[in-house]
């Protein structure tokens, strides 16, 4: 089989599998690695064949869901790089560089003079400008991996071809990567922390409107609640003002929901939410937090599907639900502009050194090896925070660039900094949020929300047996009602203790409150009489008298038992079960233990 179609074949394989990896870069949008795929089949490939490997997979992936244009500017880059990089032979950066550069150019000028110009043309700039530098990184990667990997100590022996390196091509190459490593860390961050940013005025905006609904809510006295629970025009009228007031001057929509669904109200330019919604459900939803979410359309273009999407906020209140309904285009655009400038700044930087380089293959001086090993040597002096030591040269073009590079040392450190600290202070963040959200605030022990993710988990394990004991309190109410309800606070923290106390003496055992003077136990593993002595114990420890302002206070518990798998498969199968056999010893006398009868077993 010829060596080449061979090769083609295997770089055919290869560009389909990186077309599944795409590049995430922000909001949503990607930058396709299958361009590696496509350079690969320049470099080794002879110009027919780059051209027809190109051609295969440019179709392959237009036709699993790619977009038209990616794949007809990709291919008229492979086409355009690889009869010019087989004619000349030169270094595989130089042509794609000047073609990324001049078929921008065309394809600027073409779209804003014959096409227009529109928000989405912009992020069609956005798009050709990742794709393009991409290309850029693969040809200089590849031309620095084939030139300088043979030379390796480690590959000497098993490569025999060699290229011969110039030592203009080495300058070339160090005046490149020294240009722009720098430029692509600080463009990096500095995506990670606009997008930070982008979303942080989301969920600012979603606080304010959650304060201005609150505030309007508490200011009202208990006749107005009533008035606006029952839809009175005026109270309503009132609130559609706070929310007009809010959404002025913006695209935001707002649609407030009754408990059943229904529209309550909305705002003035907010459109018919049946048109609305079905058009979300055909999207996709990222969720934030439990109140904010990011829902983005579900067509094969990105960019079309991140310019309509909108940051979604949900607030409840007495009992209404409203949806702060934020498009994202009106932070996104602004975003994708700057973001644009920068990568026009990287591609100015790549110019600047291709010209500089060139330039450069006749300047061999001392002071650019001490510009190379500068260059080497910043990312580590970044990640340990050393000083950046900037060499003097007497040749001002290479004194500026070494002041260049220890100035954007400098300011790498700081980012670098100031990143680890936003990331410890988001870690710290984000354990606290875990902890109120899945932890019994009085008690400290597992909430319902623990309880449902705990048992879920079980029943997906398939666990052969687990028992759920649904606890509940007698004479729980009448000390509340004798003592008041901080003694009755300080019962639970009190019987909270106790159990944890006792539970520490088994294996497999699990106690969550759910609400008020309702706990649970789940015990794993365990046979039914084993789980009965548990239970027995636990009465026994339950009946020793509590302290309550100085007096001894008795309370019984009455304790309904289900087991999993003899009672249901389900979480709601098996709690239910466990709760009528509690209410069941409830109504015969309280204070024991009651399994819940088996399914099929009326007796």
């Amino acid at each position: 089989m010829n060596k080449h179609f061979s090769l083609g074949l295997m770089i055919t394989v290869i560009s389909l599998l990186l077309h599944n990896f795409d590049m995430p870069v922000f909001f949503g949008l990607t930058v396709s690695l299958s361009l590696i795929g496509l350079m690969l089949a320049v470099r080794f490939l002879p110009f027919s064949y780059a051209v027809i490997v190109s051609a295969i997979i440019n179709a392959l992936i237009y036709f699993d869901g790619g977009m038209a244009r990616f794949s007809i500017l990709a291919f008229i880059h492979v086409v355009i790089i690889a009869w010019l990089y087989n004619r000349e032979k030169k270094e595989l950066f130089k042509w794609s560089f000047l073609t990324v550069l001049i078929v921008g150019i065309v394809y600027f000028l073409f779209t804003f003079f014959y096409l227009g110009y529109n928000d989405l043309r912009l992020l069609a700039y956005l798009s050709f400008l990742q794709h393009g530098i991409l290309l850029i990184l693969v040809a200089l990667t590849l031309d620095l991996t084939t030139v300088y990997l043979p030379y390796f100590p480690y590959l000497r022996k098993s490569i025999s071809y060699r290229k011969p390196i110039l030592f203009g091509q080495v300058i070339f190459n160090v005046i490149v990567v020294v240009a722009i490593i720098p430029l692509m860390l600080v463009t990096s961050l500095k995506i990670y922390i606009k997008y930070n940013e982008t979303i942080d005025y989301f969920v600012e905006r979603s606080d304010d409107f959650d304060e201005l609904v609150h505030t309007y809510i508490d200011q009202l006295d208990e006749i107005e609640v009533q008035r606006f629970l029952l839809g009175s025009t005026i109270e309503r009228g009132y609130f559609n003002q706070s929310i007009e007031q809010f959404v002025a001057d913006t695209n935001d929509k707002v649609y407030v929901f009754n408990d059943d669904q229904s529209i309550f109200t909305t705002s003035e330019s907010a459109q018919d939410y049946r048109f609305l919604d079905q058009r979300m459900r055909q999207g996709n939803i990222i969720q934030l937090t439990a109140q904010d979410s990011i829902w983005i359309d579900s067509s094969p273009d990105p960019i079309r599907n991140w310019y309509n999407g909108h940051f979604i906020n949900k607030v409840s209140f007495i009992d209404k639900e409203i949806h702060l309904i934020m498009p994202l285009v009106d932070q996104f655009i602004p975003f994708i502009t700057e973001m644009i400038l920068y990568y026009l700044l990287i591609m100015i930087v790549f110019f600047a050194s291709f010209i500089f380089g060139l330039i450069a293959d006749w300047i061999l001086t001392k002071q650019l090896a001490q510009l190379n090993n500068l260059a080497s040597e910043l990312p580590l002096a970044m990640i340990k925070q050393k000083e950046i030591v900037v060499p003097k040269s007497r040749i001002i073009e290479f004194s500026q660039l070494a002041n260049n590079i220890g100035i954007v040392g400098d300011r790498l450190k700081r980012m670098f900094l100031e990143l680890d600290e936003k990331t410890e202070q988001l870690r710290k963040s984000e354990q606290t949020l875990y902890r109120v959200a899945h932890s019994d605030n009085l008690t400290g022990l597992p909430n319902r929300r623990s309880f449902y993710r705990d048992l879920e988990e079980l029943i997906e394990e398939r666990l052969n047996k687990f028992a759920i004991l649904f606890i509940d309190f007698d004479q729980f109410k009448l000390v509340n009602d004798t003592y008041g309800h901080s003694s009755g606070d300080q019962l639970l923290i009190d019987i909270s203790n106790r159990v944890r106390s006792f539970n520490q003496r088994y294996e497999g055992v699990y106690f969550y409150r759910l609400a008020g003077d309702e706990f649970i136990e789940v015990i794993r593993g365990a046979s039914d009489t084993e789980v009965e002595q548990f239970g027995q114990s636990l009465l026994s420890v339950l009946a020793k008298p509590f302290s309550i302002k100085g007096e001894q206070v008795y309370i019984s518990a009455s304790i309904g038992i289900s087991f999993y798998p003899a009672h249901g498969n389900t979480l709601d199968a098996l709690l239910n079960a466990a709760d009528q056999a509690m209410y069941e010893l409830k109504n015969k006398g309280k204070n024991g233990l009651n399994f819940a009868p088996k399914r099929g077993d009326h007796s």
